[in-house]
């Protein structure tokens, strides 16, 4: 969907994995990308989910990264997949 380099595509409206450190910026953005139906349905584990968000950020979307980012853990997806799952 996103592609090798994680473009994305206008076709689809398949969003840029290269910019995803932006939505880490503004209030409620990094519930926000654990929550998205690709990462909540994925059937990875809360620590997968944190590991491979972690190394999409660092890894295809550095430039975009806010100077004060944190990794995401485990205890954190698990909260905010919680949080989704009560606010449906």
């Amino acid at each position: 969907c996103h592609g090798l380099d994680g473009a994305g595509s206008h076709v689809g409206n398949v969003p840029d994995m290269r910019r995803l450190g932006h939505f880490l910026r503004v209030p409620g953005g990094r519930e926000f990308v654990i929550r998205v139906p690709g990462v909540m349905g994925s059937g990875l584990s809360d620590q997968q989910v944190a590991d491979v968000t972690n190394w999409v950020l660092t890894t295809l979307a550095p430039a975009s990264l806010p100077a004060d980012h944190v990794p995401y853990d485990a205890a954190e997806v698990q909260r905010a997949l919680h949080a989704a799952f009560v606010a449906a």
